[in-house]
């Protein structure tokens, strides 16, 4: 990971001020920097073996920025079985979380230690890192990470959409990994923005990112579907209270949905939605790990 993004020196914290007041708990600040830091960490590349195949607007990898990576990793290993494999340059750790001998996420720690709470980060494939980045400011966005190349992983950058919600853009050096639902269990699903005006947040994503997006009607309120090339890449709906802040909420899949959540609550995490059968048949839960960052796990067979 490029330093820029571990260091958060010369921007000052800021608190989202996100509150998921199901469960009554404070999360999210924001941690990640915005200036350029001498060195690199080594990280792996997405794939080992280059495809050179590239899936324009999926999510091909996730971070979790925490001020405590030796606690996210036991609450994130115990809770979902996830091994880790650990690199350490200049200071900066940083953790790969394994499901075998496949990386699905890394987890740093910004060295400004003003930040204490933890955030779930992200990276959509795009042809043109830089492109892309110009697009973001056209659109109204705000670049938090300037485009940087990072040795093995790639070019990347980090920005907020017009609401404050923190993406990464990535363009791979080996290519992206194949496509598809989540094929264990305990990986990576789905991923969700929740937003104010998903009009304006489909507009945001279909230019900055190169996304298709359109509103589905449901019967449990309307649903913004990104899309590209015809294929499902993401989704999102509008925020059900007023004091949570538009922030994009990973997915995993799980075997045991009421196993998971018991588990995540010995853990220490807190509980901000509940397995409810009048939300997905009681499928889906929200978890918020120990340190604030929020994420959905879903009971999931089938086809999204």
């Amino acid at each position: 990971m490029n330093e820029r993004y571990a260091s958060g020196g010369g921007r000052r914290p800021r608190s989202r001020g996100l509150r998921w007041s199901l469960a009554g708990v404070a999360v999210f600040a924001l941690a990640l920097g915005g200036v350029a830091c001498s060195g690199t960490i080594e990280v792996p590349a997405l794939n080992p073996t280059p495809t050179g195949q590239y899936h324009q607007g999926e999510v091909v990898w996730h971070d979790l920025v925490t001020p405590d990576v030796d606690g996210a990793k036991k609450f994130y290993g115990d809770l979902f079985g996830w091994t880790f494999q650990t690199i350490e340059s200049n200071g900066i750790e940083y953790a790969i979380a394994m499901i075998g001998p496949r990386p699905v996420a890394g987890f740093y720690r910004p060295e400004d230690k003003r930040y204490t709470a933890a955030e779930w980060l992200q990276f959509f494939s795009v042809d043109d890192v830089d492109a892309a980045v110009a697009r973001v400011a056209t659109a109204g966005g705000t670049m938090i990470g300037e485009p940087a190349d990072i040795p093995q992983r790639g070019r990347v950058a980090v920005a907020e959409d017009r609401e404050g919600a923190a993406f990464g853009l990535i363009r791979s050096a080996t290519g992206d990994p194949a496509p598809g639902i989540a094929a264990p269990h305990n990986d990576f699903l789905w991923n969700e923005l929740w937003t104010n005006d998903m009009s304006a947040a489909g507009a945001f994503y279909d230019a900055a990112v190169g996304l298709d997006s359109r509103i589905v009607p449901r019967e449990d309120g309307d649903y913004l579907v990104f899309t590209h090339g015809g294929e499902r890449r993401a989704g999102g709906l509008k925020i059900p209270q007023a004091n949570i802040e538009p922030t994009w909420l990973p997915t995993i899949r799980v075997a045991d949905i009421k196993a998971t959540v018991a588990r995540a609550k010995q853990l220490g995490g807190e509980i901000a939605l509940e397995p409810r059968w009048d939300i997905v048949d009681g499928k889906v839960a929200i978890i918020v790990d120990p340190h604030g960052a929020p994420v959905t796990v879903r009971q999931w067979e089938g086809q999204l």
